[in-house]
């Protein structure tokens, strides 16, 4: 056993030499060859042979052991090194599948990615994403080089950034390393953005800016140092340059002593005020700051320095003390008055204008505080001013008050107050501005008065009679022992005096009349004008009715007397209404005006030139008026207006040579009623314009149907005008109707009274001679009644004139009237004028007319008014050569 066991470890030591390396030569081999067969017999080759391989299985497993080791060492840096990666390692290879997901254990989805391992890349992946993988991976496979991209992710509603980089690992296989650039990518815009907005900042900044480097390089301006130098980043290459472009001769100076401080930190905020030369040989005044900033990447330190052009706030400063010099010539020298005062009212300083407005002398009036020269009933009015002012409610006042001169007379001045404050805001004192309105105040007074009283007479007008009569039916309410009582005058006779005399006398008629009716009436009492011919006087404090009627009686008897105006003896008369503010118990005063006018027009229906007391007959007659009021509103949208026709007769061929068209009004309870009831209402509640172009629309629309039908001898028509007067308005009416209704030219006649005519010549004529350029005829109505308009009769389109029915009706017993209707028919026929004589009612007037000369007549002998139908039945006749049926034959 012994033995067995030292042959073994002999053949170990042997087996050991034999396999040692070092023996390496061929004589070692060779030694080791003779060694082993003389060591051997034949016995013990096996056992050799068994020590050998022992030997190099040894070896094999050590070789192994290291390996395994040096394999962990590598597995395990390299897990290290894919737990160190912030992102995700992929392996895929040629056709797309994943093979191997690689990421820290900490990677968010790597358990949910393992579940890739074998699918598609078009599996997992948008189409757009993937198809971009796929290019990438054929690519960076065909090339073996790497191949980067990037895309966008949208993972729970975010978006996420991610670089790829494909690496090719073998001739099939890729590794793809996925990267989270999502906040570098925000961090990059944000500087970037950064970058813009300080680039945009001084690009934008509404000041100089230079940036500039220690070598003197300038490495940027912006555009407020171009425009307002006139230099370009070209032409300023260098701070050498800059300094010698703006400072000339001090350059050098300015380069040592300014520039060069520039880059040092201690020169932050540093301000230094220079005059500068631009562009063009001007100059500007800069105030400059300057500050370090952080160094180029070649170690160069910049600067960048910012300007302030004070130019403006320096000439400013200068025009201030310019404009303070000026000032002090300006206060001595005002127009208007000037004056400083303390907080506590009293004077400081004054101008010579306002020392001149009050007669004191400046040390006078510096010595008396501001409430004495101020009128006593302004003073509280100042005083709430200055409250107000100290306050700060406002900045400056405007108020109206009154001075008291040193005479002890006063002036009105618009006074203009404000605090002068020092520079932190603390009031310091006041600053008046006064100005003299007295004129301006006298002006408004007239103003005011003339805005309350009638213009001609001085007499109080209809505004201030309303407001008088309210405040005295309130008192009236409250105090029923008294009463009040309301006259309504109206002259019987004016319009003849103002038509034939002129309205130069009429004004100074009622000029006399104002005087006469002041002289009659009470101080208390007030008499009014309200326009024309009219006059109001209201008694108040009236102890009953007879107070009333005997202020009437004396009215009626002052104006009785004849009045001497214009070497003319003038008895103008009076109608007079009174209500009584208790009869009726009247408490408003519209109405009880309208009850006073309307017991005057019962007096001018009774005869004229008396009074006649409101009572309740008249009431209900007031009643019925409303009532007919309300109807009237109505008749034109209830289609209740229709036009008569009266034929008027040429006497030479017996037939119809026009129609008159004549208002009526079918009433839907009173039946047909003619103008005069409804007319002058219809004028009071303006409705008359509505009326007329009614009147004027459908007397066209009728008359181009008669000539239609009768084309061989179609009449005219004669229209009267329901206003008082031609104005243009109706005359554009006109021209509308026209333009749809057109006639034969002088087929349609207008009907204007002499009266018309006078009263207003001047705005007439034109308004005639429009007529004619409408192919519109006029004829002069109611002829006679005053020949003022003689004069003009030559100079106007007069087509005929119609000699007023007063002259026709009362030839038979007056032979003076039958010589005016001769003259005015001789004249006629000499100015080449047609003569219409209207108001015909017997035959013995039809007669005398025709032996006379005259055209044709018109009256109820030769036909009343009638219907269109009847109208058109005689247009019938006379078309096929029948003699028109009149109720009385106009050839006996």
């Amino acid at each position: 056993m012994l033995e067995g066991s030292s042959i073994g470890l002999q053949f170990y030591f042997l087996g050991e030499w034999l396999g040692s390396p070092k023996l390496t030569s061929q004589l070692d081999l060779e030694i080791k060859q003779t060694v082993l067969m003389l060591a051997l017999g034949s016995s013990m080759i096996s056992l050799i042979v068994v020590a050998i391989q022992n030997y190099r299985l040894n070896q094999e497993v050590k070789r192994r052991q290291q390996v395994e080791a040096e394999l962990l060492a590598s597995e395990a840096h390299h897990r290290a090194l894919i737990n160190a990666l912030p992102d995700l390692i992929m392996r895929i290879n040629r056709d797309g599948i994943y093979l191997e997901f690689l990421a820290s254990p900490d990677f968010p989805v790597l358990g949910e990615l393992q579940n890739w391992v074998g699918t598609h890349i078009t599996d997992r992946l948008p189409p757009d994403i993937a198809q971009k993988r796929l290019e990438a991976l054929q690519k960076a496979l065909a090339t073996q080089s790497i191949e980067t991209y990037e895309h966008t992710l949208l993972i729970d509603g975010n978006k996420q950034i991610e670089q790829v980089r494909v690496v090719p690992c073998s001739a099939d296989e890729v590794l793809m390393l996925v990267q989270n650039i999502s906040d570098r990518k925000q961090a990059e815009a944000r500087l970037q953005m950064s970058e813009q907005r300080f680039r945009r900042a001084i690009a934008m900044a509404p000041f100089p800016i230079m940036i500039h480097a220690e070598d003197g390089e300038v490495l940027h301006i912006n555009g407020t140092w171009t425009e307002l130098t006139g230099f370009t980043q070209k032409d300023l290459p260098t701070t050498q340059v800059w300094a010698q472009l703006a400072y000339g001769e001090r350059a050098t100076e300015m380069l040592e002593t300014v520039i060069a401080k520039n880059y040092s930190l201690a020169s932050r905020g540093d301000e230094d005020t220079q005059t500068i030369n631009i562009a063009k040989g001007k100059q500007r005044i800069w105030q400059f700051s300057s500050a370090p900033l952080e160094k180029l990447a070649d170690g160069r330190r910049i600067a960048i320095t910012m300007a302030v052009d004070i130019t403006q706030s320096c000439q400013t400063e200068k025009a201030l003390r310019d404009s303070e010099e000026r000032y002090r010539s300006i206060y001595n020298q005002a127009a208007v008055g000037l004056a400083n005062g303390t907080l506590d009212g009293k004077f400081v300083d004054a101008n010579p204008r306002f020392c001149e407005m009050l007669g004191y002398s400046r040390e006078e009036l510096l010595a008396k505080p501001i409430s004495e020269i101020t009128h006593p009933d302004d003073r509280d009015q100042t005083q709430v001013m200055a409250h107000r002012l100290f306050t700060n409610e406002a900045l400056y006042l405007f108020h109206e008050k009154r001075y008291l001169r040193k005479n002890g007379s006063f002036f009105w001045s618009n006074t203009g107050v404000s605090i002068v404050k020092d520079a932190q805001g603390n009031p310091q004192h006041t600053l008046a501005v006064i100005q003299d309105i007295s004129d301006r105040i006298k002006a408004e007074e007239k103003l005011k008065h003339d805005a309350f009283h009638d213009a001609l007479t001085g007499l109080p007008n209809r505004s201030l009679l309303m407001e008088r009569l309210e405040l005295a039916l309130k008192r009236v309410k409250r105090h029923h022992e008294t009463q009040l009582a309301v006259m309504f005058l109206d002259l019987d006779n004016f319009k003849v005096i103002n038509d034939s005399l002129g309205h130069s006398v009429g004004d100074r008629l009622l000029l006399a009349i104002s005087t006469r009716l002041k002289g009659v009436i009470r101080e208390t009492d007030l008499a009014a004008r309200l326009g024309g011919d009219e006059f109001v006087i209201l008694l108040e404090e009236i102890g009953d009715l007879a107070e009333a009627t005997m202020v009437a009686e004396r009215v009626l008897e002052v104006l009785q007397t004849p009045l001497n105006i214009a070497n003319q003896r003038l008895f103008p008369g009076v109608s007079i209404g009174i209500a009584l503010s208790r009869q009726q118990h009247h408490y408003i005063a519209s109405e009880l005006l309208r009850d006073a006018d309307v017991a005057m027009y019962d007096a001018k229906r009774r005869g004229r030139g008396q009074y006649v007391v409101f009572d309740s007959t008249m009431h209900l007659q007031v009643v019925q008026r409303l009532h007919l009021e309300n109807k009237l509103h109505r008749a034109l949208e209830n289609e209740e207006f229709s036009l008569y026709y009266q034929p008027i007769v040429n006497l030479k061929t017996q037939k119809i040579e026009a129609f008159e068209a004549l208002l009526r009004w079918q009433h839907p309870e009173e039946g047909l009623m003619l103008p005069d009831r409804f007319i002058d209402i219809a004028q009071e509640i303006g409705l008359i314009a509505p009326i007329d172009e009614w009147v004027l629309r459908t007397a066209c629309q009728q008359l181009v149907l008669w000539q239609t039908h009768f084309p061989e001898h179609s009449p005219g028509i004669n229209i009267n005008f329901l206003g008082e007067h031609l104005k243009e308005s109706l005359l554009v009416k006109l021209e509308k109707v026209l333009a749809v209704h057109r006639p034969v030219d002088n087929s349609l006649m207008i009907e204007i009274t002499e009266s018309m005519l006078v009263q207003d010549y001047e705005t007439t004529q034109p308004l005639l001679n429009q007529l004619k350029h409408f192919g519109v005829g006029v004829v002069i109505d109611n002829f006679g009644a005053g020949y003022s308009c003689l004069r003009h009769l030559h100079q106007l389109p007069v087509k005929a004139l119609k000699i007023d029915q007063g002259f026709v009706s009362s030839m038979e017993l007056n032979g003076v009237n039958q010589i005016i209707a001769e003259s005015i028919i001789t004249m006629c026929q000499s100015l080449g004028l047609t003569t219409i004589a209207a108001g015909v009612k017997t035959r013995q007037q039809l007669h005398w007319l025709k032996e006379i000369g005259c055209n044709a007549v018109q009256g109820d002998y030769c036909a009343e008014p009638m219907g269109v139908e009847e109208a058109t039945d005689l247009l019938a006749q006379e078309q096929s050569f029948q003699r028109p049926h009149f109720p009385r034959d106009a050839s006996e």
